[in-house]
């Protein structure tokens, strides 16, 4: 049915198609009973994670479509995805699913039979204390979006509570009321959908006159039409959300300060137009007293560093190279030089929406994993998740696992599937967390690793421990003692590090 139309479609796990396009034909096609709008954050939402690993299909399809809004063979792809991002955050391009595929019908829902009992009851009056509200389900306003706001779900019940309560209300009403207070949607983020009454609350706008004559205009439009405006989204060279704070020079020249949101994004409004210039926060030299956990990446990360070795290889940390040659062993109690740093600035216009890529240290997590017979487990199907990171690969024929993991990373889960075993026990991993090797907790980690442990070590020297270090002395052809001393330390330090 939607295959007639000048769309643009998105294929949406578990929800069909979403279809791209202009907003009269998607006016024409409600009107007909044949779509419902999706909102404009879940379709950017969609839109930026459908075409950013392939620009070549949006491109193809606008060189037939008709369009006039867009020139794609004058714009680089980031430029063509940010002009149809913009297309959409103003309204003239919207996001539609076809009745039937991936949502309810309308009249199918009975939390939509709900809502429109209430509208009905009310005559579209949701009043309380001066302000207007309404139920959704789905939050497809059309071109209404503008005048709503979301009300938490905690807000939301306490709100119906009061409507039900109201002087002049009728049982009947105050009975759907509650009713509707017990359906209300958990609180949700796109591209999630709500999962049940989602309360609404009408937002007064204030539209600016237009100077001249023209097409009929959503309040975003009007408000962007009379001054400017700007979006940023910041990721990772992962793709993944930056979050923190960016420092901003208007093209006025007023100084701000502005937080991101979880999604890495913020949009600034009714600001001068012209070029906004944007620094991340800087650093000013000072230093770092190393604590279980810490990496230099993870430091690095920290401090805002794109990589370990801006800080590792600086003139200052001359000694502390000297001290800890390997960059991946340094201990608690170490301390490290961190020297001034400055992002060099970025200047963006208005008017558009931009996406900033922040370099991030990498840090890569290696293991040997062997069986207690020492049998390696190449070959062997394993699960690894760390943080965000979440994967299922085999061990390679080295029988060394290696993954790139999140900087702040401290602690991660390990499946390893040995024989076929569906239902292994977790291996828990603490990242960054192992002790100088003259400490106990620190030589019998590296027993530990290296296939020493008699049991569950304490932390103390013990016996467990005694018969582990005898067992690695034997192996190593050292004289056997059971405690440790220089050889006993060389050696399971040297070891240790061969294997990992």
């Amino acid at each position: 049915m939607l295959s007639r139309w000048n769309a643009f479609h998105l294929p949406v796990w578990g929800q069909g198609t979403l279809y791209l396009m202009p907003k009269l034909d998607a006016m024409l096609m409600r009107d007909k009973g044949e779509c419902e709008w999706e909102s404009f954050s879940t379709t950017v939402w969609h839109f930026r994670r459908g075409v950013s690993q392939d620009v070549s299909r949006l491109r193809s399809f606008l060189a037939r479509a008709e369009w006039d809004q867009l020139s794609p063979r004058s714009r680089r792809d980031g430029e063509l995805v940010g002009a149809v991002i913009d297309l959409i955050e103003r309204g003239v391009l919207v996001g539609v699913h076809q009745v039937g595929q991936g949502r309810a019908k309308a009249g199918d829902s009975a939390e939509r039979q709900l809502a429109r009992e209430i509208e009905r009851d009310t005559r579209g009056k949701l009043q309380l204390g001066g302000r207007s509200y309404r139920l959704s389900v789905d939050l497809s306003l059309g071109a209404e979006r503008d005048h709503y706001q979301v009300v938490g779900q905690d807000e939301a019940k306490r709100i119906l509570d009061e409507l039900a309560g109201q002087p002049g209300t009728s049982a009947e009403l105050a009975g759907l009321l509650r009713k509707a207070r017990d359906q209300l949607s958990r609180d949700w983020r796109p591209p999630q959908q709500p999962s049940g009454l989602v309360l609404l609350r009408r937002v007064i706008v204030q539209a600016a006159p237009m100077l001249d004559p023209g097409p009929a205009m959503t309040p975003s439009q009007i408000r962007r039409a009379k001054l400017g405006w700007i979006g940023i989204d910041v990721v990772d060279d992962r793709d993944q959300p930056w979050t923190g704070a960016l420092n901003l020079t208007l093209a006025d020249g007023t100084a701000r300060s502005v937080g991101l949101s979880d999604e890495g994004a913020v949009t600034l409004e009714n600001i001068e137009p012209g070029t906004v210039t944007i620094k991340f926060p800087e650093v000013t030299a000072k230093t770092h007293t190393v604590k279980q956990g810490d990496c230099l990446s993870s430091i690095a990360h920290a401090y805002g560093f794109p990589s370990y070795k801006d800080i590792y290889e600086h003139a200052d940390n001359a000694d502390f190279r000297a001290k800890r040659p390997n960059p991946n062993l340094i201990y608690p109690g170490d301390e490290i030089e961190i020297p001034d740093y400055k992002a060099p600035p970025r200047s963006l216009e208005t008017g558009k929406r931009h996406r900033i890529v922040v370099k991030q240290p990498l840090v890569k997590l290696r293991l040997l994993v062997r069986d207690s017979t020492g049998k390696s487990a190449a070959g062997c199907r394993y699960r690894l998740t760390v943080d965000s990171l979440d994967e299922e690969k085999t061990v390679p024929s080295n029988g060394i696992i290696e993954a790139v993991v999140p900087p702040s990373a401290e602690e991660g889960t390990l499946w390893v599937y040995w024989n076929g075993d569906d239902k292994p026990d977790p291996i828990q991993l603490a990242i960054g967390h192992l002790d100088p090797p003259d400490l106990p907790t620190g030589y019998q980690a590296r027993l530990t690793n290296l296939g020493y442990r008699r049991g569950e070590f304490s932390g103390k020297p013990g016996r467990k421990t005694r018969l582990g270090l005898s067992d690695f002395q034997a192996d190593e052809g050292l004289s056997v003692t059971g405690s440790v001393d220089d050889a006993t330390s060389q050696q399971l330090v040297q070891r240790h590090d061969q294997e990992s």
